[in-house]
């Protein structure tokens, strides 16, 4: 089951997940979504415990080796009996071990689901692989998929702050079931920080910008600079209509001819 990210853990799950936000993600032409996968145990373990833990770690790492490498999935042991993890174990409700599979979208888990089946599972080692590994693939990006930059300074203006509260509600609540699949995804992006330097760099950005990019086969083809966000902030209902209609054109709903007062720059 697919719950939303309890609120008020980002810093929690920041600690729990540093290993895995360094900086391999500025140097992709779109930000890097990424899959979590914490297994939670007690201290002192029984058989069954170790065993699920076991096979938990290898279906991830022998079934995602390559995405383990570049750090887009990570697995993590997490003794909920250690103080120093308590918050987490509240926040996902762990009262017993567990495994944990969520997924991170601008550093933050959007959505994660408690894989309660490990249980009947666990005496069918193939079964268990099968079942973990398909979890994780469904909250990894997919191939082909439509992207939402918004880029703004560290320190932002009223009208920053409007244009990227705007843009994100544009997109997420426009494309809702998208959002969950992956084949649309919003970012917010510092183009101040130097860890997105080379994102700055490729998209040519010099200032608060809302970028969109086609993404087929992980690789960008096609990417557009929505200018007029500057001139549609005042009207919010044109703002919305104006992002969406460019997303849609790249989701193939409309084409691109479709979307009046573009200002296209292709992808270099």
């Amino acid at each position: 089951m697919r719950r939303p990210f309890p609120r008020g853990l980002a810093v929690v799950v920041g600690l729990l997940v540093a290993s895995t936000m360094s900086g391999e993600a500025s140097a992709a032409d779109v930000p890097v979504d990424r899959v979590m996968v914490a297994y939670f145990h007690r201290t002192e373990r029984c058989p069954t415990c170790l065993t699920m833990g076991a096979y938990s770690e290898e279906a991830v790492k022998t079934g995602f080796a390559g995405p383990v490498k570049a750090g887009t999935v990570s697995f993590h042991y997490v003794d909920y009996q250690d103080p120093r993890n308590a918050a987490l174990a509240k926040a996902y409700g762990i009262d017993g071990p567990a495994l944990i599979v969520g997924r991170i979208a601008g550093g933050k888990v959007v959505e994660y689901a408690n894989l309660t089946d490990i249980w009947t599972k666990v005496a069918d080692k193939a079964d268990f692989f099968q079942y973990v590994r398909d979890q994780v693939a469904a909250r990894t990006s997919p191939p082909d998929r439509v992207v939402a930059m918004y880029f703004h300074r560290t320190q932002r203006c009223p009208t920053c702050l409007k244009m990227g509260s705007y843009s994100e509600e544009a997109v997420k609540a426009g494309f809702a079931e998208r959002l969950k699949d992956g084949t649309v995804a919003f970012y917010d992006v510092d183009f101040q920080d130097p860890r997105n330097a080379t994102l700055v760099k490729r998209y040519d950005v010099t200032g608060p910008t809302l970028v969109v990019a086609k993404v087929t086969e992980n690789r960008v083809v096609e990417s557009r600079h929505l200018a007029d966000i500057w001139a549609k902030a005042p009207n919010k209902q044109a703002f919305l209509a104006y992002v969406r209609e460019n997303v849609a054109a790249y989701c193939g709903d409309l084409r691109p001819q479709d979307a009046p007062g573009t200002a296209v720059t292709r992808a270099r």
